[in-house]
């Protein structure tokens, strides 16, 4: 098993010929994971078709600050969301590993378990802006099929532009849900000034902080 406590693939390997079925890959800091997450992991899951989706909390994002719970703090998290939703996995693929965590080297090593599956990596509007920047961008749109999750607020992308602009024309595809305008940055300044967001967490989240203090001082 790669990474940790995520159910094996093995389920998944399909033994009729049919088209490989196709795994979600979620990744970020989840810092904490709450239900804007799991709102949009849920509604592309339902949209694609897609077999399960793997929570990959990473160590540390090359291109962003450094998250203020620790890694088995936000994979703690992550268990505690996803219960009880058998289409929800967790992984420690990223921060059971040294240095930054590069979502080509998070593909590679997933691979190796879901061998007969296909990938699909579960992404917000920013990535499009950032995507160049990326570590093997052409390798990882070769492994995945990139999903953009549109956020709330923000008007229609033309993804097929977006995509061909930077060279990856057909490897991006959009999603507009309706989603929850949720951020873990508004969580954390809601939880050091004092303020509610209870309704923002699934509740075996919100008793996990109350329990830690993470962002009491953060």
């Amino acid at each position: 098993m790669v990474g940790g406590t995520h159910r094996r693939s093995d389920s998944y390997v399909r033994s009729d010929g049919g088209a490989p079925v196709m795994i979600g890959i979620f990744g970020g800091t989840f810092d904490p994971v709450h239900l804007g997450h799991l709102a949009i992991a849920d509604d592309v899951a339902n949209a694609f078709g897609l077999a399960e989706v793997l929570f990959v909390p990473n160590a540390r994002s090359p291109l962003r600050r450094a998250p203020v719970a620790s890694p088995s703090q936000r994979f703690e998290m992550c268990e505690l969301a996803t219960s009880g939703n058998n289409l929800f996995a967790v992984s420690r693929v990223d921060i059971d590993r040294d240095g930054p965590s590069y979502a080509i080297d998070t593909i590679r090593l997933l691979r190796a378990e879901y061998r007969d599956c296909e990938f699909a990596f579960i992404a917000g509007t920013d990535v499009l802006d950032e995507l160049r920047s990326w570590r093997d961008t052409d390798a990882l749109l070769r492994e995945a099929l990139m999903i953009v999750a549109e956020r709330p607020g923000v008007d229609g992308i033309d993804v097929d532009r977006a995509a061909s602009e930077i060279g990856f024309a057909g490897r991006i595809v959009t999603h507009r849900a309706a989603l929850m305008d949720v951020s873990s940055t508004d969580i954390r300044h809601r939880i050091r000034n004092g303020l509610p967001y209870r309704y923002l967490l699934h509740h075996r989240v919100y008793d996990y902080l109350r329990r830690h203090r993470i962002y009491k001082s953060s």
